[in-house]
């Protein structure tokens, strides 16, 4: 027969677990919708440069007049100062995302960690069922994150 305090503890323990696999499931999901978006943003903007470059190309004369070349290059030279600003926009972003990435990877990281020791110490003190098998299902995961190359 089990004591208060030993039922106390053992439901404190699987409260402590199950809170920690929600956060971890949670932040799986929410990292790969970031990540996913954060790449669909960065080819449109890519695209949206393809285009200003491909229009840049466009403005291309015979036989014009001097004033009509002197449009052109006005125009020509606005595309390419507008197409710099761009660059120095996407640089800029591209940095303060790929920080953001970083920071993200590491929350994630410690995460993980945490959840696996509240797994693994409820593991080592004799807890079965739920417990074993969210602990082989951390340690497989965990393996296989060890293993993959990162995808840019």
């Amino acid at each position: 027969m089990r004591t208060a305090y030993e039922v106390f503890k053992i439901s404190a323990y699987v409260v402590i677990t199950f809170v920690g696999v929600i956060t971890a499931i949670y932040t799986l999901i929410t990292y790969s919708k970031k990540i996913k978006t954060w790449r669909k943003i960065r080819r449109e903007r890519q695209e949206k440069l393809d285009n200003l470059l491909e229009n840049t190309a466009l403005h291309n004369c015979g036989n014009c007049s001097i004033e009509e070349l002197r449009d052109q290059v006005n125009t020509t030279s606005e595309s390419v100062e507008t197409l710099a600003n761009l660059v120095k926009e996407t640089v800029r972003r591209n940095e303060q995302q790929d920080i953001e990435i970083t920071r993200s990877r590491r929350q994630r990281e410690v995460h993980d960690i945490a959840l696996f020791a509240l797994v693994d110490e409820r593991k080592q003190s004799g807890a079965n069922g739920a417990i074993t098998n969210a602990h082989e299902a951390l340690t497989n995961y965990l393996r296989d994150e060890a293993h993959k190359p990162v995808a840019i």
